[in-house]
């Protein structure tokens, strides 16, 4: 279910650490291995009072920066970058027992930054 009209910021921050490696075969790497990183991905949506086919026209962008740093036996690499984006819009509609929403996306893929999946 989409907010109100109006105009709302949605912040997700993933925050990760690993220290194992896990083989093709399913079995852990015996290398010394240490995976860090964080994201930002702050979600900026607009709700607008603009009614179309009877619901309110919505848009949003999501783009996303990050930091990463990784270390294997003894070698290590840190990498900050943007990453991808995304950009939307649609229509939703809503009722007392229904609420749905129609949107088209766009998804860019970050050619040098960091790839998140």
């Amino acid at each position: 279910m989409l907010p109100l009209p109006g105009t709302w910021l949605i912040s997700y921050t993933p925050i990760f650490q690993s220290s194992k490696l896990i083989g093709n075969n399913g079995a852990k790497v015996p290398e010394d291995f240490k995976l860090d990183g964080v994201f930002e991905a702050p979600r900026i949506l607009t709700v607008t009072n603009l009614k179309v086919l009877g619901g309110n026209v919505v848009w949003h962008i999501f783009p996303s920066a990050g930091y990463m740093h990784a270390s294997v036996a003894g070698q290590s690499q840190s990498k900050t970058g943007l990453g991808d984006l995304d950009v939307g819009a649609g229509i939703k509609w809503n009722s007392r027992t229904f609420h749905s929403i129609a949107a088209l996306d766009v998804y860019m893929h970050a050619d040098r930054g960091i790839r998140q999946g």
